[in-house]
């Protein structure tokens, strides 16, 4: 971790010193790296036996042996046939919920702000202890659970454990949880344990304009993502200009009254190669709607970096 004249400038007011080197190292030592261990693969076979081992299958695979040993063989395709799709349903089912677990530990923060030594830096998320002291901003992952210690104007979105897409004010003395995003100021946290949590509810937690009302008609707008590109229709048909100009115009004031950014994909990185927000959901997709409906001067609402 690299520090400097100016970022020492940025570090936070206050009592907060954060921990030395050695003690950071010794720690890490101690208690392991800030992520979870990728769990082995399971073979097709073993997901299809753990499928067949359930007691209620047991039965079944015990009346498909009786009717085949009395000859009612029209039964015993019946029941086979369940057993099979029985079976095969809860494998994909098994291989879906791999998949979202995988999915959420990409939201994980790949690096973390902490203050070391009394200055600020960045390192890799997987090398914060407890104890560091974190560094928030807007647009910043939660790299681990940590409690407030300082808060200016905080809020962070929660929809990756709760569901809800409306981002949640925080104060000194709360909680944040690992992979969380602040949409909104600035706060230093002190990591509470490294831990997460998981509600069993799974979301992207992105945002889109899909109608606008207006006095006179109606708008659906198409697209996906925050991608700035994406059909605009009226009742099923591309609106002429003259009719454009009303929700242009409301979408142009949404885009100037916004302090979010929209953040194209980067070929050069292993993220995913889509449209990202940068700042409130909501915001960043009016900001997408105002782009689908030309609306002017939007270039320099996207954030490239």
């Amino acid at each position: 971790m690299t520090t400097s004249a100016a970022q020492q400038a940025s570090a936070p007011a206050g009592p907060h010193r954060g921990l030395t080197e050695a003690e950071a190292a010794r720690r890490l030592a101690e208690h392991g790296r800030n992520e979870v261990a990728a769990a082995k693969t399971v073979p097709l076979y073993a997901r299809v036996l753990a499928q067949l081992r359930d007691a209620l299958i047991l039965v079944s695979l015990g009346a498909v042996v009786l009717t085949l040993s009395i000859g009612d063989h029209a039964d015993t395709v019946v029941i086979a046939l369940v057993i099979a799709v029985n079976s095969a349903v809860g494998v994909a089912q098994e291989v879906r919920a791999d998949h979202a677990v995988a999915a959420q530990s990409a939201l994980s923060a790949p690096n973390a702000r902490v203050l070391r030594d009394s200055a600020p830096g960045e390192l890799p998320a997987a090398e914060v202890v407890p104890g560091d002291v974190l560094l928030l901003g807007e647009g910043g992952i939660v790299a681990t659970d940590a409690e407030l210690a300082e808060a200016s104007a905080l809020l962070v979105d929660e929809s990756m454990l709760t569901g809800e897409s409306v981002a949640v004010d925080k104060d000194e003395g709360d909680r944040l949880s690992a992979g969380t995003v602040v949409v909104r100021g600035r706060g230093v946290a002190m990591v509470t344990v490294l831990a997460a949590d998981k509600t069993g509810t799974l979301t992207e937690g992105r945002m889109a304009v899909r109608h606008v009302w207006t006095p006179r008609v109606t708008f659906d707008f198409f697209g996906v993502g925050y991608e700035p590109e994406g059909d605009v229709r009226v009742e099923g048909r591309r609106p002429t200009a003259d009719e454009l100009d009303p929700v242009r115009e409301l979408l142009t004031v949404t885009a100037l009254c916004n302090d979010a950014g929209l953040r194209p994909p980067r070929e050069s990185s292993d993220e995913e190669h889509r449209w990202t927000a940068v700042g409130d959901p909501m915001e960043a997709a009016l900001l997408a709607a105002a782009a689908k409906a030309g609306c002017a001067d939007q270039s320099d609402k996207e954030t490239r970096r």
